[in-house]
């Protein structure tokens, strides 16, 4: 059996995806590894300094433990929302989910209901200056039916 152009490309596609998350869960778990043993070092070395300072006083050593935690909290809270905004503003997209749902079944009652794409994309201008919220969200409206092409292969 001979396999065509498609095909092929299907299965280099596959690889290629393969081979990418084969060598992205090793990083990911060394990156894990290299995170977890920093935390212990300095979990470690924040047992160490509150040991020594409740010796002296356990007041002093409450105030200091309380310092370093707010420390580690507002660190964290710095470097999730520089480095990964998507999981600090998750509640972000929950609360526009709802609009975008409007937004899509208004889409789909205008069409079934007859209404070609040419009145679609002016009843979205329209609404826009009203100041609705939902067409807000329709970039734009690409009118005519949406085709999937076949795959030519060549022989």
């Amino acid at each position: 059996m001979r396999m065509g152009v498609c095909g092929l490309k299907v299965v280099l596609a596959m690889l290629l995806c393969g081979t990418l998350s084969c060598t992205a869960q090793p990083r990911t778990g060394l990156a894990a590894l290299f995170i977890n043993i920093a935390v212990e070092n300095f979990a470690g070395w924040k047992f160490s300094v509150m040991f020594d300072i409740i010796q002296k006083s356990y007041i002093s050593g409450f105030v200091v433990y309380v310092l370093i935690n707010l420390v580690l909290v507002y660190s964290s809270v710095y470097i999730i929302t520089q480095f990964a905004p998507a999981a600090a503003g998750s509640e972000l997209r929950e609360y526009n989910l709802d609009f975008v749902d409007a937004a899509i079944l208004s889409v789909h009652v205008a069409l079934a209901k007859g209404m070609n794409w040419d009145d679609l994309a002016w009843k979205v201008k329209k609404e826009k200056k009203v100041g609705n919220p939902v067409p807000g969200l329709i970039e734009g409206v690409k009118a005519g039916p949406v085709r999937a092409e076949p795959c030519h292969e060549q022989r």
